[in-house]
């Protein structure tokens, strides 16, 4: 099948973006196949403890300012062991499905640039074969990332544009991680500016898309009284249909961030384009074939 979405070229700053979302409206029903198999497994626990860690939150709503004992209850609520035992693991399960994530889309991708297809075995290879690798990638940057901004916001945004194509390099190059951030910085070079424009841009887009997501529990808060402080109307139903909110959007946040890496794909192929062309010498070599 002759592929629909040229993914090799170079792209101008709003192809960048209007491209996101083509790709993603022309092939959503792939996409959310393979955010049904591979995602939503590891999904799943993640709202489940999600939603229990949130409901066990706001038990800790229904207390009386006034009363010495109230408040001694809500402490021992709010920071209460098992709690913090939870969203530990919660923590971690993100990172490992954060991971899942990234390579499950761009293995779509992938698998689309070399064949015109959604390969469901081509993708689940690439986790299989790079999970590792990628964990290690993502420690390592994100330490790189954490030290950028604690010794200066600056640095810290300068490595993050720089790195948004560390994904695309390891699943589309195949490279070690040493390798990844040299290609990185070789890529972005005399770029910078124009791929932050497009990430800054995008980001703003996202967040809007996202606030929408959490109205709702916003807008509950305040018919319940609770955005006026009233807590003492919060009550056990209430409890679960905030957890229940808050769960739902968190689905959809993820959902979300399918967009995100399909941009991060996209500015890889532009930047790899710009640099070396690949896409122009392969048309080259096809026109002489014949």
């Amino acid at each position: 099948m002759k592929p629909d979405f040229k993914l090799e070229k170079t792209r101008e700053f709003g192809e960048l973006i209007s491209d996101t979302f083509n790709f993603a409206k022309l092939f959503h029903k792939k996409l959310w196949q393979v955010f049904l198999k591979f995602v939503i497994p590891f999904l799943v626990p993640i709202l489940l403890l999600s939603f229990y860690s949130q409901y066990s939150a706001t038990s800790s709503f229904d207390f009386d300012f006034t009363d010495p004992s109230g408040f001694e209850s809500f402490t021992n609520e709010a920071f209460d062991f098992s709690l913090v035992g939870v969203n530990l693991i919660i923590a971690v399960l993100s990172i490992v499905l954060f991971i899942i994530l990234e390579l499950s889309v761009l293995g779509a991708i992938k698998s689309y640039k070399e064949t015109g297809s959604f390969s469901m075995e081509e993708i689940s290879s690439v986790i299989k074969t790079q999970f590792g690798n990628a964990l290690g990638m993502s420690i390592l940057l994100g330490l790189i990332l954490v030290i950028g901004f604690i010794v200066c916001v600056l640095p810290g945004i300068y490595f993050a544009v720089v790195f948004s194509i560390a994904f695309p390099l390891l699943v589309f190059k195949n490279m070690s991680v040493g390798e990844i951030i040299n290609e990185c910085f070789r890529l972005v070079k005399n770029n910078w500016w124009a791929t932050f424009g497009a990430i800054f841009i995008f980001a703003i887009i996202i967040s809007l898309i996202g606030l929408i997501f959490s109205l709702p529990a916003g807008i509950y808060l305040w018919l319940s009284g609770l955005a006026e402080g009233d807590f003492s109307s919060f009550s056990s139903t209430d409890k679960i249909v905030l957890a229940s909110i808050n769960t739902v959007s968190t689905f959809l946040q993820y959902v979300l961030n399918i967009l995100a890496i399909v941009l991060s794909a996209l500015i890889y192929f532009n930047l790899n384009e710009k640099k070396y062309g690949e896409s122009d010498l392969e048309e080259i070599n096809q026109i002489g074939d014949l």
